[in-house]
């Protein structure tokens, strides 16, 4: 399947993930292993290139089978992050967004603006009603991207998360159709 690329700006774009991504977004897990590893328990399991591209071939069939849309954010068409629609419902229109970025890519934008299209694309392409964020209530960036983009609050489900043997709050934003 060819990877389809939208364009944000000049420099930023989102595309369908493809296997050749592996190694790239190894790196940026490799890099950033500890920071990612207390929002998103998945990165203590991607020891490898070899465990990245084992998930991306999962990836791939699940977006085959309509249940996720995996994306690469790209700068300069440079890897930089990823983002997802999952756990897509096509009965109830709805999906779950998800996403990470290299540290050294943060704090210039390039997420709020990945997330925005993303929106569009679940919307626009896929008919989505309803679009659902999840964050840890103690990680504030990603509260942060919900907020710049008007995503209002809808739940906080208190203790639902256990990290490192703590429980943490989960808040639950979302997002409808216009």
């Amino acid at each position: 399947m060819e990877p389809k690329t939208y364009q944000i700006n000049e420099n930023l774009s989102i595309r369908t993930i493809q296997e050749s991504d592996a190694a790239d977004l190894f790196q940026l897990v490799e890099h950033d292993r500890q920071e990612l590893t207390k929002w998103m328990p998945w990165a203590a399991q991607i020891k490898t290139a070899k465990d990245e591209l084992r998930f991306i071939k999962y990836a791939l069939k699940q977006m085959n089978n309509g249940r996720l849309l995996p994306m690469c954010i790209l700068y300069n068409n440079q890897v930089i992050g990823n983002l997802d629609l999952h756990e897509i419902d096509p009965e109830n229109k709805n999906a779950k967004i998800g996403y990470w970025l290299g540290s050294q890519f943060q704090g210039q934008g390039s997420m709020t603006k990945s997330v925005k299209e993303l929106i569009s694309i679940g919307f626009n392409e896929l008919h989505l009603h309803k679009i659902i964020l999840e964050a840890d209530a103690s990680n504030q960036k990603s509260i942060n991207i919900a907020l710049k983009l008007n995503i209002k609050q809808e739940a906080n489900f208190k203790e639902q998360l256990l990290v490192d043997e703590e429980y943490h709050n989960l808040l639950s934003f979302c997002l409808f159709e216009q």
